[in-house]
């Protein structure tokens, strides 16, 4: 289990880190330009999304200027939802040796 464990949260750690790095390199899509544009003026809802996209940009570039702050919940949620993930499945299965494939 602990092997299995480490190995987890050691490729969910790289997860993270590409997520960062291809957040900070990759240009906006004109999706996320729409949504950034969005952020600059929040309310509570727009006509064709709920605000928490315009919100989680709205924080993220209050950290980080430029396209890693416009992902930067993003990869932080979607690192968290895979953490939830892991530990939602049964722990007989998580100490498998292929449960990581």
């Amino acid at each position: 289990m602990k092997n299995t464990g480490k190995s987890f949260y050691i490729l969910l750690l790289a997860f993270f880190l590409v997520n960062l790095t291809s957040s900070a390199l990759i240009s906006i899509s004109k999706d996320e330009a729409y949504y950034w544009m969005f952020a600059r003026h929040l309310d509570w809802g727009f006509f064709d999304h709920p605000p928490l996209v315009a919100l989680f940009i709205k924080a993220g570039t209050m950290i980080f200027p430029g396209t890693l702050g416009l992902r930067l919940l993003t990869a932080i949620t979607s690192t968290l939802t895979l953490a939830v993930i892991w530990k939602l499945v049964p722990e007989t299965d998580r100490k498998k040796s292929k449960a990581l494939m």
